[in-house]
C-alpha cells in the first residue's frame, strides 16, 4: 500500500506527516481482514499481547511510527523492494519467535515490549529512524 500510495501523495503536495498517517489508516486496515479471517484464530490469539479490540486499536497507534519508517525508505530509496523486504523480514523473524512460544510477552507491560512494531518501545524507534530519514530527505530536497 505504502509502495504505492506515499509516492503518489508526496507527488500531490500532502505534507510528510499526513501522507505517513493516511498511508497508517489505509494499511492498518488493510490488514483487519487477514486478522479477522484468514490469520488462524489460535495463532492470532498466541501472538498478541492483549485481547483482539485492544490488539487492533493499538495497531492503528503504532502504525504511525512504522509507516513514517517505511514511508521515508520508500522515498528515498525509489524502491519498493527496501520496504517489502523491511517488512518480511520484522514478520520472519518476530512473529516465529511469539508464536512457537521462544519470546512470552505477557500482562500489562506487553504492549511496551513486546519485540514486533505492535510494540511501543520498538514502534517509538521506528518512529525516530522515520523522523531522521524524513528530515534528511528534506534536507537534500531543500
Amino acid at each position: 500500500m505504502g509502495s504505492y500510495l506515499t509516492p503518489r501523495l508526496e507527488a500531490a503536495g500532502v505534507s510528510p506527516l499526513v501522507n505517513h498517517i493516511i498511508v497508517s489508516v489505509l494499511w492498518t486496515s488493510w490488514h483487519l481482514p487477514y486478522y479477522y479471517y484468514y490469520l488462524d484464530r489460535a495463532q492470532l490469539e498466541s501472538a498478541i499481547i492483549t485481547s483482539i479490540p485492544v490488539f487492533i486499536a493499538l495497531a492503528f497507534f503504532v502504525q504511525i511510527p512504522t509507516s513514517i519508517l517505511f514511508g521515508e525508505l520508500r522515498l528515498i530509496s525509489k524502491s519498493t523492494w527496501t520496504v517489502f523486504l523491511l517488512h518480511q523480514m520484522i514478520n520472519a523473524i518476530s512473529m516465529p519467535l511469539l508464536m512457537n512460544g521462544f519470546i512470552e510477552v505477557k500482562g500489562a507491560l506487553a504492549p511496551v515490549f513486546t519485540p514486533t512494531n505492535e510494540g511501543l518501545i520498538v514502534s517509538a524507534l521506528f518512529g525516530l529512524v522515520g523522523w531522521m530519514l524524513m528530515k534528511y530527505r528534506l534536507k537534500q530536497t531543500a
